[in-house]
């Protein structure tokens, strides 16, 4: 449980390892929805515009991703008609989205790409890996027998085979596997561990399992190095002898299956691949070391992962000249050096090491994988594995759903709030503040005809005073059109526009109120502003926060403009029949091949648009 109070649930999707990952404490609660005669897939729940909204993306969305209150049972049914419209606000937005093309920008269509692929890619596990693995009766009767024990063994590790097999070769009997005495100059490590079968790697925990009490392995080779064992202990395995029958026999079929989905991984991995090539340029390979060595070190305590963000924030600056050249190219695709510090951020790396050529090698080793899995999505691709109905059902609700939070980014990139915008909420929150003021000339006409007059000449006489003396309308004529100085807060939009000019500069013809102006800054009073820090604090909190109420206001009024013009409706007699879990949790895909992503996209919590009234206000955007 996160720090939130959400559980983290992993779907059930396939198990993938380049390294070895430990799962703790896996829970996966599945649908708990009524099973109507309908398919659910096929259910629509909402309509808007063009759109359907079926049962099967509510029930998914709706219990993968986290929210607040579901699990007051009292408020599941309101949660679930708010989650309605809240898909539906998505649904608007797509296809807003859609009729603006925002589909076919290069920024896009790369994000998309990358969702795509690595769909397809666990698809291509599933068909490749997962369908094809099988698990007898006989090995799970054999797995059952093997489990109920576990073993205490001391050993000693190495990293150099020749080592390991001299050391072994010393040994001649049991006693001596304590007593040796092992040279400095033989890199290994002594100590003790409990093997639990299905926990350790399967050359390990085969010839352990197969060893009596006091007797000493042979030299075992893993993947991480060579072993000898010698076994201390064998005992009941008391966790495994406490369960059930029938859990007890899944988690064996589990276990036996995890492994040789494992096994046909690296066969079909090795396969596949063979043929297949990819490149990379070793001056900007070493550059790209180097870089990250120098950030790394300059970041060191302070930040020990070695692709943390803020070290790759650095490597990237001090590499800014050859950010564009390519670095790799793997099969179809190339890979800038920007490319690849991207897709290095974040990821694990080996164990510090005093080693020089550790992080050369940590580059080499995360590059392996990410060009290992970029093959293998080029490789699901080439086979039409994003084709298939249901890979393509899953595509369309992540498009629709990036497609809305770019309408969304689009509507947000509009909206601004102006300095006089910002004091007048400041005063409206009793905080006190020096507003700036400013002096202006002002001529004001009727209409637009006089103003157009009046500018004629202005332009042929070279005299704003003049024209003003005897043009304007307005009281301060009598003042050669001065206003005096007032706080930019008042006579809107003039102050706000006046205080972005600069002394001397004219500025109209506007509209302002019903006559129209042109007007000159004359002088600012600056001095009014203050420079104290806590103010400035204060003024960019409230800039901050009055932008956020700006750009939520506009969102809401563009849902309320174009939901009621493609038009919309939650058919809540079926919403009331589906039943869902009131558990809120993140749920992730692990992805066949490495790596994870959210099991579903996340869903914006729009409401308010609902209860806005459209009939007085003024298009959003064109």
């Amino acid at each position: 449980m996160n720090s939130n109070g959400y559980c983290e649930r992993r779907s059930a999707s396939r198990c993938t390892v380049w390294t070895t990952i430990v799962v703790f404490g896996l829970m996966c609660i599945t649908s708990m929805h009524a099973q109507n005669q309908e398919d659910p897939s096929n259910t629509v729940i909402a309509k808007v515009g063009n759109s359907y909204i079926t049962e099967k993306e509510f029930v998914e969305r709706f219990e993968l991703l986290p929210a607040f209150g579901r699990q007051r049972r009292s408020q599941l049914e309101s949660a679930k008609e708010e989650f309605a419209y809240e898909l539906i606000a998505e649904k608007i937005l797509a296809q807003e989205a859609k009729e603006r093309h925002f589909d076919q920008d290069s920024n896009f269509q790369r994000a998309y790409v990358s969702i795509k692929k690595k769909i397809a890619r666990d698809e291509l596990y599933r068909v490749e890996v997962s369908n094809k693995v099988t698990v007898s009766e006989r090995e799970i009767n054999e797995g059952i027998s093997q489990i109920l024990r576990q073993i205490f063994v001391s050993y000693l590790y190495f990293k150099n085979k020749t080592d390991a097999d001299f050391i072994r070769g010393q040994m001649k009997k049991s006693t001596d596997f304590e007593l040796l005495t092992i040279d400095s100059s033989v890199a290994y490590l002594r100590d003790t561990a409990t093997v639990i079968w299905g926990d350790a790697e399967s050359t390990l925990q085969n010839v352990v399992y197969a060893m009596k009490k006091g007797e000493i392995s042979s030299v075992v080779p893993t993947s991480q190095g060579y072993y000898i064992v010698k076994v201390l202990k064998i005992e009941p395995n008391n966790y495994y002898r406490s369960m059930q029958p029938a859990v007890l026999r899944d988690n064996v079929r589990e276990i036996i299956r995890l492994k040789k989905e494992h096994i046909r991984m690296n066969d079909y991995v090795s396969s596949t691949l063979r043929s297949k090539k990819s490149f990379a340029h070793p001056k900007l390979f070493s550059l790209l070391a180097h870089s990250l060595a120098h950030a790394y070190r300059s970041k060191v305590p302070q930040d020990s992962m070695l692709f943390s963000p803020a070290v790759m924030q650095m490597a990237r600056r001090e590499c800014a000249n050859e950010l564009v050249d390519t670095l790799i190219i793997v099969g179809n695709t190339a890979w800038t050096l920007n490319d690849v510090i991207g897709k290095l951020e974040n990821r694990e790396s080996e164990p510090p090491e005093s080693d020089s050529t550790w992080i050369p090698r940590s580059i080499n080793a995360a590059l392996n994988v990410l060009v290992q899995q970029e093959l293998l999505e080029q490789e699901a691709l080439r086979r039409g594995m994003d084709q298939d109905p249901a890979i393509k059902e899953k595509l369309t609700v992540w498009k629709d759903a990036m497609l809305a939070a770019d309408m969304e980014a689009s509507i947000r990139r509009k909206c601004s709030v102006t300095d006089a915008d910002v004091y007048s909420y400041l005063n409206q929150k009793k905080i006190h503040v020096n507003i700036p003021r400013v002096n202006v000339r002002m001529l004001v006409t009727k209409n637009s005809d006089e103003m157009k007059q009046a500018m004629m000449e202005i332009h042929q006489e070279d005299d704003f005073v003049n024209t003003i003396r005897h043009r304007s309308i307005d009281s301060t004529k009598r003042r050669d059109g001065m206003t005096g100085f007032f706080p930019i807060t008042e006579r809107e939009p003039i102050g706000t526009i006046a205080w972005q000019m600069k002394p001397g500069q004219l500025y109209g013809p506007l509209r302002y109120g019903h006559n129209v102006v042109l007007f000159q800054l004359v002088a600012k009073d600056s001095t009014a502003a203050s420079v104290d820090s806590t103010a400035e604090r204060d003024f960019a909190k409230a800039k901050d926060e009055l932008l956020k109420m700006e750009e939520k206001r506009m969102i809401n009024l563009f849902l309320a403009e174009k939901g009621e013009q493609r038009g919309f409706i939650v058919y809540t007699d079926r919403l009331k029949k589906i039943k869902v879990t009131p558990l809120p949790m993140m749920t992730f895909r692990i992805l066949g091949f490495g790596g994870r992503m959210f099991e579903m996209p996340f869903v914006n919590p729009l409401l308010d648009w609902l209860n806005i009234d459209t009939t007085n206000t003024s298009k959003v955007l064109p």
